[in-house]
């Protein structure tokens, strides 16, 4: 897969300094995650096979929905009061819907902005149907042991406990199975660098107004600000390489794992790996 050299539109493309929010370590961090990504999704498979609604399986189906549904993981001093905003961690049943082949979940985010977005998973749906069912599974006639119920999606089975979810427990099986500092936020990064490197990709010349249009679409796709996206969320040496001329090859623009694995080289081949 060779990358493609774009030609300089009139207008041209000046650079711009790193934002605050990515630094050279933050970049080179980016692409260690990007290439731990396809043994820490083979790890989340492995697990979401598994038997009940243990730790490790509905674990396994948070990060799913965090690479897939690019969800912020939440905070639960933000999910309290009566306005208070969620993330994934802290989703409640009444967030969620189940119409035929995919997950549906609508809830206030960051900011107390709407949001709505159906997966279309199976696994994920499997796991996310039981959930919303639960009650106690044990061959016993009196009811399982469970912290007092507050209502939330994610819980697992802690032989006959029901434990709550919390965001420390999704960073930390992402820790362990990543094998390095990895966090929730990293899926978003590494999804809006790739995003970006696509629609960038797509461009026939290189002109200062691409880069500005490529944002506001990776905002959206992030549900965050053009200013944020670029600052916090977009490798920068995609962008700076853009300038140059040098961009991810056509067909890897319009397919997500053929971008992924292009983004990879080209920061790669950037940072001298």
């Amino acid at each position: 897969m060779r990358l493609r050299r774009t030609t300089p539109g009139k207008g041209g493309y000046q650079r711009k300094g790193r934002g605050r929010g990515f630094t050279y370590h933050r970049a080179d961090h980016v692409l260690e995650v990007g290439a731990r990504l396809p043994a820490i999704r083979d790890r989340v498979a492995a697990d979401l096979r598994g038997r009940g609604l243990g730790r490790e399986k509905v674990l396994a189906a948070a990060v799913r929905l965090l690479d897939v549904g690019r969800f912020r993981i939440g905070g639960e001093a933000y999910a309290a009061g009566e306005a208070g905003t969620f993330g994934l961690a802290t989703l409640l049943r009444e967030h969620v819907a189940l119409p035929r082949g995919s997950v549906r979940f609508r809830y206030p985010a960051k900011g107390g902005i709407e949001r709505s977005v159906d997966v279309a998973d199976a696994d994920v749906r499997a796991v996310v149907k039981k959930l919303m069912e639960r009650d106690c599974e044990c061959e016993c006639e009196r009811e399982c042991e469970r912290e007092p119920d507050d209502g939330g999606l994610l819980a697992y089975r802690d032989g006959r406990r029901w434990v709550g979810v919390r965001s420390g427990d999704i960073n930390d099986y992402l820790r362990d199975i990543g094998r390095t500092e990895i966090s929730a936020k990293d899926f978003r990064t590494w999804h809006g660098t790739v995003l970006a490197a696509r629609l960038l990709a797509r461009e026939p010349k290189v002109t200062g107004r691409a880069v500005p249009r490529v944002m506001r679409e990776v905002s959206e796709f992030l549900r965050n600000t053009p200013a944020v996206a670029r600052a916090s969320y977009v490798d920068p040496r995609v962008v700076d390489l853009y300038g140059d001329g040098i961009t991810i090859p056509g067909r890897a623009a319009s397919d997500q794992a053929l971008g992924e694995v292009a983004v990879l080289r080209l920061l790669a081949d950037e940072s001298g790996r």
